[in-house]
């Protein structure tokens, strides 16, 4: 495959680049609201992106990597639009239409990255700053305190009142939607995976730092936030979190000792877990009351299979199981709009596991950070609610995931010199 190396031409990359990742995440954060309509802060963001997408292909250096994993999740809104107006359901393509943009926004994300010689380790730490700065005046707003909450469930560990008087007020207090469990459940959701996926870019990017003030304020932003990604406890997040783990471990097996330090404090965070009772008993009750999300998911799942069985090639258009619509992207895709859906999914899937090996051969060093990415999409789309269809979260692990490997693949890398960390991560 031929070399992508896309050198900085303009601070204008780096602005984008940052706006995107900032900004993004702030789904409950109003800038306008008029006649009823409310325009969040993340959507106008997408929307700059997205508006600025014919200039940034224009002026951006060749990136067919790029190019390829988002035409095809293109290509997938398209066809499952087709789908359902076939199957005389062309009212309820809005569903979809809504993964059409997330497409686009993570495009130009993408090729702004590409292009830039922005660190993603920085990016990912003002994003993380961004989050709790919006949610702590979230709170503050609703009369709470993000910060005075965490502190009082560390001694408490009462996860409800955590919920209940600090996060549903805070994401609500601009857009009221209190009355919509599945809003809330997926703000919060968003939000702890978001956390989760930056928090570990800042703090396996750390390890490729100097020793200094720079790596000890990164890695304490990124513990911290874990810390509060793990209170909030959406399920998805915390198994990527476990992922994550183990992608730690995976480094050690390369005897990097860069990582043994980071090693050393999730060794420790483990015992904490292992042998404080409190801790244990908090996830029991947690892990338990997540048994109905899961056994709705397996039921999902068999009734997904059996409208696959049913019409294989054209799928049986749009419909929701208990309420909600199948949380697995490939499923949902196969038995909502058919073989040719499932077929792009599976190019997707395909395309960033092979784009993820890629970079980790050439680039060994940067491993957790490529695991980290491809993880928490494969994650999001295949547990995810509205279908896994990919957005939030997972759609700004694949810009990241596909940006850095414009920036780093070089073929002539493994034959000419050793393996070196990624550029742009730290």
């Amino acid at each position: 495959m031929q070399a992508e190396t896309v050198r900085a031409s303009s601070p204008l990359w780096s602005v984008l680049a940052y706006a995107g990742v900032s900004l993004s995440t702030l789904s409950w954060v109003p800038l306008l609201a008029s006649g009823g309509t409310i325009l969040e802060l993340s959507n106008m963001t997408q929307l700059m992106l997205i508006l600025l997408l014919p200039a940034i292909l224009l002026f951006s250096r060749p990136a067919p990597m790029i190019h390829l994993v988002f035409v095809l999740l293109v290509a997938w809104s398209l066809v499952m639009m087709l789908a359902l107006t076939l199957h005389g359901q062309s009212g309820g393509t809005g569903f979809i239409r809504q993964q059409f943009p997330q497409a686009l926004f993570g495009w130009s994300l993408a090729l702004c990255i590409a292009n830039s010689r922005v660190k993603v380790s920085r990016v990912a730490l003002v994003g993380l700053v961004a989050l709790f700065a919006a949610l702590e005046l979230s709170a503050i707003s609703a009369g709470a305190s993000a910060i005075v909450g965490a502190l009082d469930f560390v001694t408490t560990l009462d996860r409800t009142t955590f919920i209940f008087r600090v996060l549903r007020p805070a994401l609500n207090v601009f857009i009221n939607q209190e009355g919509d469990p599945v809003y809330v459940a997926s703000q919060i959701n968003n939000v702890a995976n978001t956390i989760v996926l930056l928090a570990c870019l800042v703090f396996f990017s750390g390890a490729e730092q100097p020793s200094g003030s720079r790596r000890i304020l990164g890695n304490t932003v990124a513990g911290l936030a874990l810390i509060f990604a793990f209170i909030m406890f959406s399920s998805s997040a915390v198994l990527t979190m476990a992922l994550f783990a183990l992608a730690m471990m995976f480094q050690v097996t390369l005897r990097l000792p860069s990582h043994l330090r980071n090693l050393a404090i999730l060794f420790i965070l483990t015992l904490v877990i292992v042998l404080y009772q409190p801790v244990n008993t908090f996830l029991e009750v947690n892990l338990s009351e997540d048994e109905v999300s899961r056994s709705v998911r397996v039921e999902q799942f068999k009734f997904a299979m059996s409208a696959i069985n049913s019409n294989v090639f054209t799928g049986v258009g749009y419909f929701e199981v208990g309420g909600h619509v199948i949380h697995n992207w490939m499923l949902f895709s196969w038995a909502t709009g058919g073989l040719a859906a499932f077929l792009i999914v599976l190019a997707v899937y395909g395309t960033l596991i092979l784009m993820a090996l890629m970079l980790v051969r050439t680039t060994p060093k940067g491993a957790p950070t490529v695991i980290a990415l491809l993880t928490m999409f494969l994650i999001r789309t295949s547990v995810g609610g509205a279908g896994g269809i990919p957005s939030g979260p997972a759609i700004l692990a694949a810009a990241l995931l596909t940006g850095l490997l414009v920036r780093n693949y070089r073929p002539q890398a493994r034959r000419v010199q050793a393996p070196t960390a990624i550029q742009g991560l730290s």
